[in-house]
């Protein structure tokens, strides 16, 4: 009687022969030894209960059918992918999916639940194991989810609370611009000055203007018409207040840096405190009732024509949906401007001497072909060319065969295929993008970001998996991660919500997925900044500077107007995420800043992917995402901006 016999398939024979199986009872087993199919020699084995191992001796004799079963599966890794893992953590094989721990003290094995293979220690373990304290990160999921809710809350009545808007923020932004213009258009000694003094002028009548504007709102804002105008006269105020700002960051970039508590300062300030934020008014909670109560919800177009929040000249159907609880229909209806809202990518060109000699070459392709041969095991290399192909030649096909140089040069490398896969996203290649997803799944399942990452691969393909993708999602929500990646459940969320919104009526299935209804909630933002990254014990941080010089950064995580920033990743790999509901017309600058990392080994670059969206969870959404690559650290870069204007539209 035997079974599970290995190898079950005529196998060359060298030096020696090893046949494992399960048997039970005496057993005669026949070997048949020949070339072809001449049977040479035969040798018959007989095996008797009484001449086996005792069971503690007999460890070894198991583990050798496990190997030999697992080589044997290994012929078909992927089909036999489960069935490997379980023999593997089974009998305590080492294979692809699985690692062998050895630890140093019993107290290790308690601590962290890993049974001790030794038969003598395995009452120790248990002992221990009941001794133990319970571990706070150990919840069960209904405790879990609780949590995630109470988080839930506080993310939606966020959005939902009526921020201060242009009535508050209005006369200390302009007040801003002209303290700055004060100090630096006229500079001492023999430099000539950086800014034109016309716009130091021009500052200067735009903050009268301001006063005068901020005045008047406790008396207009109170009727709809002349809310409605007061409206627009400040909207096209605060935008020439903005293109002031512009200005004088694009002639004087230190003079944006070198701002603390909204005055200008012969100071620097240090890489990891937020030199851009500036409580020049008071906050939402210092803002008065009375001023706050009558701000109207300006509406915002996305690129693509849609409208989220709105006044008017927008369909009372299309508003009630999405309006928050505080808005009411005559705050729909206060005026006929949109804030159509526009994705400026800044253009990237690293100064590398390869590009340049690329750019000078008759044939780029030939030129790119003979700086390969230096610049092989280059990950940055790969990348810059394929930018260089598919933006300055317009040639996606040469731009995707120089990509795919990546899934080269290290198959196991989870970051590498990440970036590989983020970059078949930003060029449209979505079906390509999710096998590579599905690779890093597998390596780093640990992680939240790998579900995250292939649910959203999947939600965008041509023919988009939608319920797979909130499964993934969902997974990320319930589940109860490592502290090193706080709130990404809420992210996550958000993302879920948005999915299901986009699927229509035949997409996603919340029952199937087990998703509780308590957490299905639209929560629509004008605008929304993601920013990712490829290097694990890495902080990278994202700062999102709004038209009133505000900056919402890690230690400024709301702003007055009501920016949110989620909560920090310090360890690596992120999401951070920045949202608004209700955006001021004029510039959201978007930046990067390289913190640090606490890696054990050398770290090159660390690529960052941002992903800028407008009208997020809503109709009419669009999305837009580019890849920078860090290689100092306290490095700052400028990513993009948002801008907000009015468009006109005549009465609906």
């Amino acid at each position: 009687q035997a079974e599970d016999m290995v190898p079950s398939l005529p196998e060359p024979v060298t030096r020696g022969f090893t046949l494992a199986g399960k048997f039970k009872g005496q057993t005669e087993i026949v070997l048949k030894f020949g070339y072809g199919y001449n049977n040479n020699v035969t040798r018959r084995v007989i095996l008797h209960p009484s001449e086996a191992l005792e069971a503690d001796r007999g460890d070894f004799v198991r583990r050798a059918w496990a190997q030999k079963k697992i080589a044997e599966l290994m012929l078909n890794e992927k089909t036999n992918e489960n069935a490997i893992t379980a023999l593997g953590k089974e009998h305590r094989v080492v294979t692809s999916g699985t690692s062998l721990i050895v630890l140093d003290r019993i107290e290790d094995y308690a601590r962290h639940q890993i049974e001790p293979p030794e038969p003598e220690l395995r009452e120790q373990y248990l002992a221990l194991l009941g001794k133990m304290p319970k571990d706070p990160r150990n919840k069960d999921e209904a405790s879990h989810l609780d949590d995630v809710a109470k988080q839930w809350k506080e993310f939606k009545d966020w959005h939902a609370k009526r921020h201060p808007w242009l009535e508050t923020v209005i006369k200390p932004a302009a007040e801003r611009e002209a303290k700055f213009y004060e100090k630096f258009s006229k500079n001492k000694g023999k430099e000539k000055p950086k800014l034109n003094p016309q716009d130091a002028e021009k500052a200067g009548e735009l903050l009268q203007k301001a006063k005068e504007l901020a005045a008047s709102w406790s008396k207009q804002g109170r009727e709809e018409a002349s809310r409605s105008q007061w409206i627009k006269d400040a909207t096209e105020l605060m935008l020439q207040i903005d293109a002031l700002r512009q200005r004088r960051v694009e002639a004087m970039p230190e003079s944006e840096v070198n701002t603390v508590n909204g005055a200008p300062s012969s100071g620097s300030g240090s890489s990891h405190t937020d030199p851009f934020s500036a409580r020049t008014s008071p906050s939402a909670e210092e803002a008065s009732p009375s001023s706050v109560a009558a701000a109207p919800a300006l509406a915002t177009a996305g690129a693509g024509g849609g409208f989220g929040r709105g006044i008017a000249g927008i369909a009372d159907r299309e508003i009630s949906r999405r309006r928050s609880p505080n808005e009411t229909k005559a705050d729909a209806s206060a005026g006929d401007a949109v804030l159509a809202s526009t994705i400026e990518v800044k253009p990237w060109n690293p100064d590398t001497p390869y590009l340049k000699r690329l750019k000078k070459a008759d044939d780029a392709y030939a030129a790119y072909l003979k700086e390969r041969k230096d610049n092989a095991k280059s990950s940055a290399f790969f990348l810059d060319c394929a930018d260089f192909f598919r933006e300055e030649k317009k040639d996606e096909r040469i731009a995707l065969r120089v990509l795919s140089n990546l899934a080269e040069m290290e198959l196991e490398s989870a970051p590498l295929l990440r970036i590989l896969a983020y970059r078949l996203l930003q060029i449209g290649k979505h079906d390509l993008a999710v096998p590579l997803f599905e690779e890093v799944l597998k390596m780093r399942g640990e992680e939240p970001q790998s579900r995250r990452d292939l649910a959203l691969a999947l939600s965008r393909m041509g023919n988009p998996d939608v319920q797979r993708a909130a499964n993934l999602l969902w997974e990320v929500v319930k589940k109860n991660w490592d502290g090193r990646f706080p709130g990404i459940e809420i992210i996550a969320l958000h993302e879920l919500n948005d999915l299901v919104a986009r699927s229509g009526k035949d997409g996603v299935n919340a029952k199937k997925a087990g998703i509780e209804k308590r957490f299905m909630e639209a929560v629509p933002v004008d605008l929304r900044v993601v920013l990712t990254w490829d290097a694990d014990n890495t902080d990278i941080d994202l700062w999102v500077t709004d038209p009133a010089g505000e900056t919402c950064i890690y230690n400024h995580n709301r702003t007055q107007t009501g920016g949110r920033m989620s909560n920090d990743f310090t360890q690596g790999y992120g999401p951070e995420v920045f949202t608004i509901t209700r955006a001021l017309p004029g510039t959201y600058t978007v930046r990067v800043n390289y913190y640090g990392n606490h890696q054990q080994k050398f770290s090159g670059a660390t690529t960052v992917q941002i992903e800028f969206q407008t009208a997020f969870d809503q109709p009419g959404s669009k999305r837009q995402a580019v890849t920078r690559r860090l290689t100092d650290q306290r490095e700052v870069i400028e990513v993009g901006k948002f801008v907000f204007k009015p468009e006109m539209t005549g009465a609906q």
